[in-house]
């Protein structure tokens, strides 16, 4: 689904992909569990406080807005490789937006994926811990979920669903 947060209401609209690319996605992404927690009203907190007291954050929140809508646009087209690449922009940009959502464990994950052949990724939700989702080649996959589970970061399994949310 696509988000859209306007002044008085927010917008959900399903994004009708492709099968192909569904496919494609499920083929490439993957999804570490980090197991940290964290205070997400803390962190969102501070993310808005430096969005109303800094133009230079209204104008990093203004190219993530744009991100966002190149991100949507690669997937209605089926670009999945630019979609990678703009997920790791969107990563570079949320972590200069906010350096309270990650930290030297998180980036260590990242950093590791990404010399062993991913091509982007990034935190889920507010930072700080969660899910860390990485978009790779499946040649690279196996040395990377290794890897990455000797730092205690656990793959898990998904699939894109119709119904919404299923556990």
């Amino acid at each position: 689904s696509c988000i859209e947060f306007r002044q008085n209401e927010v917008i959900v609209s399903p994004l009708l992909l492709q099968r192909d690319t569904l496919l494609e996605l499920e083929y490439n992404l993957m999804f570490f569990r980090l197991g940290e927690n964290r205070s997400s009203s803390k962190i969102q907190e501070k993310y808005i406080k430096n969005i109303e007291n800094n133009i230079e954050s209204k104008k990093s929140f203004d190219e993530m807005t744009t991100l966002a809508n190149k991100m949507k646009e690669s997937l209605l087209k089926g670009d999945v490789k630019y979609f990678a690449d703009l997920l790791h922009k969107s990563w570079i940009l949320k972590k200069e937006i906010n350096d309270n959502v990650t930290n030297e464990y998180i980036d260590d994950c990242y950093n590791t994926a990404k010399e062993l052949g991913a091509l982007g990724g990034k935190l889920l939700g507010a930072g700080r811990g969660g899910y860390l989702i990485i978009y790779a080649s499946p040649l690279y996959q196996k040395q990377i979920k290794d890897v990455l589970a000797k730092k205690g970061a656990i793959q898990e399994m998904f699939k894109f669903s119709q119904n919404g949310l299923e556990v």
